[in-house]
């Protein structure tokens, strides 16, 4: 997991994001240039350095990256030290980036899952209509075990494997004794993400 607070430049922060989703991050700076509304070729400019993320640009990242609160005011702190050529303002932010980041680490200790998954997981969890049904077996009695959930969703055991550990990995569900119960992490899908129409699909298809 990349933890935002581990980096003190917003580019390595995004370029280590980039690189932790499927693919290496393939197509993601086209999808993240389609969410803030821009050009692919500035999003290009932007990681090489020649241009600067802006504080609303910085907000638009934090959602396609599925922030939370904290982790989003990190982000935007980490833009104004980089863009303020103030060396009082630099102290500023340097002091409120320190502040924010032991809050922060303190808070991911407690819950190491994002609140909101990120653009790469969302794209393999609505892939497909067997992780939100896992997801939703999860939540019944005291939990599922990996032969059941194969069972129920009728797949085989290496498939179901797969998801089962996707499922952990991004916190939507966590291991108790009775198996796989559902998890702090959410999903959220807006009406107009290139993703409903592939998972609607899925379920009809089912």
């Amino acid at each position: 997991m990349v933890l935002i607070f581990d980096y003190l430049k917003y580019r390595d922060y995004l370029v280590a994001r980039f690189k932790a989703m499927p693919k290496s991050g393939y197509g993601q700076s086209r999808k993240l240039a389609a969410h803030l509304n821009v050009h692919t070729s500035l999003i290009s400019q932007i990681f090489s350095g020649q241009r600067e993320l802006t504080v609303e640009m910085g907000a638009g990242c934090a959602e396609f990256f599925g922030l939370n609160e904290i982790e989003a005011d990190y982000l935007i702190a980490l833009i104004q030290f980089e863009r303020t050529n103030s060396p009082a303002l630099k102290k500023i932010a340097k002091r409120q980036l320190s502040e924010m980041k032991k809050r922060g680490t303190d808070l991911a200790k407690q819950n190491p899952y994002p609140q909101i998954l990120d653009e790469g997981q969302r794209a393999v969890f609505y892939s497909s209509w067997t992780y939100s049904a896992a997801r939703q077996l999860s939540a019944i009695g005291k939990g599922i075990d990996l032969d059941h959930l194969a069972q129920e969703l009728n797949l085989s055991l290496s498939i179901t494997k797969r998801i089962y550990e996707f499922l952990i990995a991004t916190g939507l569900c966590v291991e108790s004794k009775g198996g796989l119960i559902t998890g702090p992490a959410r999903t959220f899908m807006d009406k107009h993400s290139p993703w409903t129409r592939v998972y609607h699909r899925s379920w009809r298809d089912k």
